[in-house]
């Protein structure tokens, strides 16, 4: 799962090993948490509303938007000046091999 809090436009994901990239074409106010879940393939705003179709043409399909183990090569980035302070980018990984 990948949350991206506010404020911030254009948030974005990007490996820095390979490129691949998650990013969407919209704005988050500060109070404001975009939610992508790689798993399923779930883009929510507020836990409610399917942002999915906001994915920019440099996204990768949020299926194939893997963490593998030990990676830790990531960039946040968002549209030049439109970040505050409490703008982030949180990560949660678990692993499903059982």
């Amino acid at each position: 799962m990948i949350a991206f809090r506010g404020p911030v436009a254009l948030p974005s994901l990007t490996s820095l090993r390979t490129g691949d990239c998650i990013e969407y074409d919209l704005h988050l106010a500060a109070d404001d948490e975009l939610l992508v879940d790689t798993a399923t393939g779930t883009v929510t705003l507020n836990g409610s509303t399917s942002r999915l179709d906001r994915a920019s043409n440099r996204s990768v399909p949020e299926e194939t938007f893997t963490l593998p183990p030990g990676t830790t090569n990531y960039a946040f980035r968002a549209a030049s000046g439109t970040s505050g302070p409490r703008a982030a980018c949180i990560v949660r990984w678990r692993s499903t091999y059982w």
